[in-house]
């Protein structure tokens, strides 16, 4: 009898398992800051990855400014469930009518390592967006968006 399956089938479950474990940060590729390819609206992303011991979670960066037409990324790198919901709380009423329109209020639930929630900032008005994640006290951060220039 051929052992060619039985190779595989373990071949295939250890390559499932491995994809289980929380990938240590450095292992992804990716740094939070550092800016990666072009964003929808011709800038750039910004990468921001949830990060953390446990439970214990936090935005790396949590602070960011960038300018408009650029957009964000956020990175899960825990097997931690969380959400990126913006706060409406003390934005300008336009600013505040723009992240409404985009659906900022509630993020999707970011489960798995490596999975990716974009925002856009291509049209979004000059402001500072806070950001959090329900559930985890503390865990919040801030998008500065820059005026555009009239050069």
């Amino acid at each position: 009898m051929s052992r060619l399956p039985l190779l595989l089938t373990v071949i295939i479950a250890g390559v499932l398992v491995s994809g289980c474990a929380d990938a240590p940060p450095e292992a992804e590729g990716i740094r939070a800051d550092r800016a990666i390819e072009r964003a929808p609206g011709g800038g750039i992303f910004h990468v921001v990855r949830v990060t953390g011991e446990g439970i214990r979670l936090r935005f790396e960066p949590a602070q960011l400014e960038i300018d408009a037409g650029d957009a964000v990324r956020f990175v899960q790198t825990r097997s931690v469930p969380v959400s990126v919901n913006f706060e409406p709380t003390g934005l300008p009423p336009e600013a505040r009518e723009w992240a409404a329109e985009a659906g900022l209020s509630r993020g999707p639930l970011l489960t798995d390592p490596g999975a990716i929630y974009e925002v856009d900032f291509a049209d979004a008005p000059p402001a500072v967006y806070r950001y959090l994640a329900p559930g985890f006290e503390d865990l919040e951060g801030r998008i500065e968006v820059a005026a555009e220039d009239d050069d």
